[in-house]
């Protein structure tokens, strides 16, 4: 697993923020509108990368409802820099690979989907 410090923040896996996140805040969860880190795959609750943004900077799997938007902010790391993201939506299951800016796509809009798993990996 891979471990970076950004600024005020500590990732193993999720973004971890010191302040305004109440006790019961889902892990990754920050305030509305907050811009995908460096080296982080977000995930927005809202459309084109608004409303409470879900940073993973490793591979994770769960549960989050109410997907609108994705982009992957990753940086340049040979075998580790492509994310292949899996979601639900009516009852099928889907993957896509993301690559990161500028190449394309490095981010997505949907209607409201529920992020299952985030896998770093290299080349799509």
């Amino acid at each position: 697993m891979r471990l970076r410090t950004i600024g005020m923040l500590a990732a193993t896996g999720v973004l971890a923020a010191t302040a305004g996140l109440s006790s019961t805040a889902a892990a990754g969860e920050v305030g509305a509108t907050a811009a995908c880190p460096p080296g982080a795959f977000c995930m927005y609750t809202g459309q084109n990368q608004t409303g409470t943004m879900y940073a993973r900077y490793s591979n994770w799997s769960g549960t989050i409802s109410g997907i609108k938007s994705v982009y992957n902010n990753g940086n340049p790391q040979p075998g580790f820099d492509h994310v292949n993201f899996t979601w639900q939506y009516n009852g099928n299951t889907f993957t896509r690979c993301f690559h990161y800016p500028p190449d394309s796509p490095h981010k997505m809009n949907y209607v409201g989907i529920t992020a299952k798993k985030v896998v770093w990996r290299g080349e799509c």
